[in-house]
């Protein structure tokens, strides 16, 4: 493999930009050539769609394309365009949302065919964005920095395009088309908020365009806000403990560390800290009791075991839990501003130079529940901590105890997040027509930059709480002993958490911070044209090239990084690659005014490219245009993809995450049916691997590494290849005016697909199933002395064999006159045929299997009137119920699937004069609640529903043009 460094590729860069403007000032001293005012082909007017470089009527597409008008923007009631997007059939409830506090940074991404975001080739005017990353460095472009107020159009190509806008549009492409040529000033107003008198939101949008005697420049200005709305405001979000099952086969959600903590002594000395069941029955484990959140200080110590449960800090029952519900956020918080320009000027008869600039600035905060700490699971360099005997407020003197559990929320606080990311692109370029008197041409250049500062409150540094719990160590850092609060006995009353004074908090609290940066930069140019008339029309060709270089840098605190920090420890990411890329498309009418056929045309393209890091390849596109008449056209693509890994997935140094593990060697996983003999007696074993009679695991949500390819060393990833077929038919019946129907079938099959080992299946599993732990995996393992598993890591893998994903979309539009006015009536559905990454279609996998609903089939439908100058519309979404993956079948827990969910929203408008415009909605009209999933402790679906997080929503917004 070959790694630049960036300055090499930023002289490439330099290099070809010089050779550019050459080229541009060549074409811009070429003589002005007559215009051919020949009549326009019979299908009508020509553009460029998305998934074509070609001037073609809309009609001949031979891809299947969704589009939204800026208009159904505006009425959609929702700000973020993520929202918007994910309302649509063919987009799954992966990627970033506002319900997202774990991950997402505030972001918005949207997830086409549930193959992940990073599948999805997100576009503004058919040219790339730079990506984002959260705190964990989950990479995706951001939505939010879209200008809204200059979304002409947005295009969502629904199968891969990867010959024409690079070779890595695996699921298909959203391209949103920015307004050009407009002229007036028009400003726009927006207020919403829920039945529950939250997520209040507002938008504030202006956009001045004017022409002049040579071209014409659009200037606009946004602001979004959004209410961050805390899990509280909804009861059917709280509490978050839940029981299912009676007896063993009782499942609890919520969490088992507290804000009172948990602790174990050591009292036969042997140095060992562990004890024989979850929580009670060993006269060396002792809890505290918590208090609620601002309570009274703890008050129980007694060395006599805990309760089945400890207390819950929400209602005290004996059988709660920890409710993470209240401290966190269900919806975050936003600040949006975006400012935009698009221009361009004639430089003279048949030369154009362009220029588009976007700048946003979003501001975004998320809270989450108090930082949990679980005996062994602390993060790398202090796996535990460690209380002496000597510690002055040990309720037992003399005897070590270790931190078994413990959630300081009341006193250190909940984990907030503010982030702050901001995003640049500039665009500028010359367009030219009739060179040679047949061509069209361009050549561009883009710079796109994403860069944001993520901080984390209420995080605790562990080295330093180790040394305030030691007299001795507290002694020696002076720093240490001028926090402690007066009348202390030389250290951390750790038993006692709610003792703590805002000194001692501060001495072992901070903040924790990550910087990013993501850049793009990209020389682009094409000529096209018709070349000659065939019998059948005129055979159009272009050709061209791309050049790209991007390039991350990721930067934690040095904290973080170090492995002190109780938040997920994160290693720097730092790397670059670029790209050489030719392309070329040829459209070939076929046929024309024969019997059966109407129209038939064949397109063809195609790219080779070469990338600094994984070599060359190629990849084409088939498509075929049947029009058999004006009622009736089939079409259908065959065509292929090449998806590099992400800088991320390859240069990523790494972070901790905490996911859900079953370890094979504890409780009831070893002695229930999974415990076969050969895991018995290698559990037992008196190696590094085996664990104590009755070992326990001390929590569910285990500390894992996970890193790019290279944090390894070696380079062992391969680039993703894909192959997309669709086939659809528009049927449009004379003897009905007004009716038009469509159906696509699509089927995507993905070789070498890119995803992160499964710890408990692929790893721990076949381990300690192998005869006397023989098997590759175990040398992957590590446990420390108490037997909690230590150092677990995943790294990208390409999977065999391949993912796999094939289903049909349907569309039904009618149209008619009624009364006065005009009534339209439209519906949409999709039906998935197979999904192989999981047990998929109709299926909800959740947190087990890393991916999230992937329903069976999805409909949708409206209907609306216009009467004069005023219209009204009802919407309505419907999901069906899915089979729980993870309780799937009859089972002691009586759960095992995702109820279905149904969502109406409402939206009137009223056009008061020639320039003032007003509407009105309502989105979730019947104030329907997510679905919930047992697995997960919370409500599914809120990716693909987020007017369901919401609740019944208000709205209104007021345009004015002048």
């Amino acid at each position: 493999m070959k790694i630049r460094t960036e300055e090499t590729g930023r002289t490439r860069v330099l290099t070809m930009t010089s050779a550019l403007a050459l080229v541009m000032a060549g074409f811009m001293a070429a003589p002005a050539s007559a215009q051919d005012d020949g009549a326009d082909d019979d299908n009508g007017d020509t553009v460029v769609v998305t998934g074509s470089r070609v001037a073609r009527d809309t009609f001949t597409a031979e891809s299947p394309v969704t589009v939204i008008s800026g208009e159904a923007l505006q009425l959609s009631g929702d700000l973020d365009l993520g929202e918007v997007l994910r309302k649509q059939l063919a987009v799954g409830d992966g990627g970033f949302t506002q319900s997202n506090v774990l991950s997402g940074g505030g972001a918005q991404s949207v997830d086409l065919r549930s193959l992940g975001a990073d599948r999805t080739l997100n576009l503004i005017n058919g040219r790339r964005v730079a990506s984002f990353a959260d705190s964990l460095q989950n990479e995706a472009a951001d939505l939010s920095f879209i200008p809204q107020a200059m979304v002409e159009r947005i295009e969502i190509l629904r199968d891969g395009a990867s010959a024409v806008y690079g070779a890595d549009a695996v699921s298909g492409v959203v391209n949103i088309i920015l307004k050009d040529n407009f002229e007036g000033f028009e400003v726009s107003g927006f207020a919403g908020r829920s039945t529950f008198d939250d997520r209040d939101q507002l938008q504030v949008q202006a956009v001045l365009g004017t022409n002049f005697d040579r071209g014409n420049i659009v200037f606009s200005a946004e602001y979004n806000y959004a209410e961050l709305v805390p899990q509280t405001n909804r009861d059917w979000a709280v509490p978050t403990i839940s029981f299912i099952g009676e007896g063993s086969q009782t499942i609890a959600n919520g969490s088992s560390a507290h804000p009172g903590g948990a602790f174990i002594f050591d009292t036969n000395g042997d140095g060992v800290f562990s004890i024989n069941s979850a929580f009670a029955g060993d006269d060396n484990f002792f809890c505290t009791l918590p208090i609620r959140l601002g309570g009274d200080e703890i008050t129980n110590v007694g060395l006599n075991g805990c309760p089945s449960f400890a207390p819950s800090a929400i209602d005290e029952l004996p059988e709660g839990r920890y409710d993470y519900a209240l401290e966190q956020s269900i919806l975050n918080g936003s600040e949006v501003i975006n400012i935009a320009t698009t221009g361009h000027y004639d430089l003279n008869e048949n030369v154009r130079a362009f220029l588009e600039f976007q700048y946003s600035d979003r501001e975004s905060v998320s809270k989450l529940d108090g930082n949990p700490f679980f005996q062994g699971n602390g993060p790398g360099n202090f796996p535990n901590v460690d209380i002496p005997g000597t510690n002055p407020y040990n309720p037992y003197p003399g005897e070590a105890a270790q931190l078994y559990r413990l959630r300081p929320s009341s006193t250190v606080g909940t984990r907030r997040s503010d982030i702050d990311a901001s995003s640049m692109r500039m665009v500028f370029g010359l367009q030219g027509e009739d060179l040679w008197d047949r061509f069209n041409w361009e050549l561009s250049y883009l710079y796109s930059e994403v860069d944001s500062s993520i901080a984390s409150q209420g995080i605790f540094n562990m080295q330093r709480l180790q040394t305030i719990v030691d007299p001795a160590l507290c002694a020696a850092d002076p720093v240490c002993v001028s926090s402690l609060q007066p009348g202390s006995l030389g250290a951390l009353d750790v038993y006692r958490p709610g003792n703590w004074s805002q000194s001692e908090i501060n001495y072992f609290g901070y903040t924790a911070e990550s910087r990013s940066r993501f850049t793009q930069e990209a020389v682009s140019g094409f000529i096209g044209g018709d070349i000659f008339e065939l019998p059948a029309g005129p055979l159009g060709a272009v050709i061209g090239f791309d050049y790209r270089e991007e390039t991350v840098d990721i930067n934690p605190d040095s904290i973080t990084e170090s492995g002190v920090s109780i938040a997920n420890q994160t290693f720097s990411t730092n790397g670059a690659f670029d790209t050489y890329e030719v392309f070329g498309e040829l459209n070939i009418p076929l046929l024309k005014d024969v019997p059966l056929v109407d129209y038939l045309s064949l397109n063809l393209q195609g790219r080779a490219f070469e990338y600094s890091n994984f070599g060359s390849d190629s990849v084409y596109k088939v498509g075929v245009n049947w029009t058999v008449t004006d009622e009736l056209r089939i079409r259908s693509t065959l065509g292929t993809a090449f998806r590099a890994p992400t800088l991320v997935d390859v240069f990523s140094g790494g972070t901790v995450g905490f996911f859900s593990i079953n370890d094979p060697c504890s409780g009831t996983t070893l002695t229930g049916p999974e415990g076969t003999a050969t895991r018995l007696a290698n559990c037992a074993s008196a190696g590094p691997l085996g664990v104590p009679m009755g070992y326990q695991q001390p929590a569910q949500q285990l500390p894992v590494l996970g890193g790019g390819d290279l944090a390894d060393g070696t380079f062992d990833l391969e680039p993703e290849l894909a192959e997309t077929f669709t086939f659809g038919v528009i049927y449009s019946p004379s003897f009905i005016s007004g009716l038009r129907v469509s159906a696509d079938y699509y089927d995507i099959e993905v070789d070498n697909f890119i995803s992160v080992t499964d710890l408990e299946n692929e790893i721990l599993d076949v381990c300690y199933d192998s005869p006397n732990l023989s098997d590759p995996t175990c040398s992957l393992i590590t446990r420390d002395a108490n037997g909690n598993l230590q150092n677990l890591t995943r790294t990208p893998i390409n999977r065999t064999p391949p993912l796999e994903t094939s289903g049909i979309d349907w569309a039904v539009d009618y149209s008619f006159n009624a009364g006065p006015g005009v009534a339209s009536l439209s519906h949409r559905g999709t039906y998935v045929l197979e999904f192989s990454l999981f047990p998929g279609e109709g299926n909800y996998g959740g947190a087990t299997t890393g991916q999230g609903a992937v329903p069976e089939y999805r409909l949708t439908g409206a209907a609306r009137y216009d009467w004069n100058n005023m219209f009204g519309e009802l919407r309505a979404n419907y999901t069906p119920e899915m089979d729980d993956v993870n309780y799937g079948g009859d089972n002691a827990l009586g759960y095992d699937v995702i109820d279905s969910l149904l969502i109406f929203d409402a939206v009137g408008g009223w056009e008061i004069d020639d320039s003032t415009k007003l509407s009105v909605g309502i989105n979730n009209l019947t104030n329907e609640e997510p679905p919930y999933a047992f697995n997960i402790g919370a409500n599914a679906l809120v990716g693909v529903h987020g007017s369901a997080v919401v609740g019944r929503y208000y709205f209104a917004r007021i345009t004015k043009r002048f």
